[in-house]
């Protein structure tokens, strides 16, 4: 499930990016938004609860747009 998640998190968040009008970025250690981009932290691990975090980041930091 982790691969899947690698694989498919970045085309959800993109697709949400272009709704909310943001470039989505997957990558680096931190979430954090500007206004124009929202970049969410890449997933390398092991942790099966993560899912739940990407998740939260994203609609946090969409929040703020």
């Amino acid at each position: 499930m982790n691969k899947n998640l690698n694989n498919a998190f970045p085309i959800v968040a993109a697709a949400l990016g272009d709704k909310l009008g943001v470039k989505v970025r997957v990558g680096g250690q931190e979430a954090r938004t500007d206004g124009d981009i929202i970049q969410i932290p890449s997933y390398d691990g092991d942790d099966p609860d993560y899912r739940d975090v990407a998740w939260g980041y994203l609609a946090h930091e969409a929040a703020h747009v």
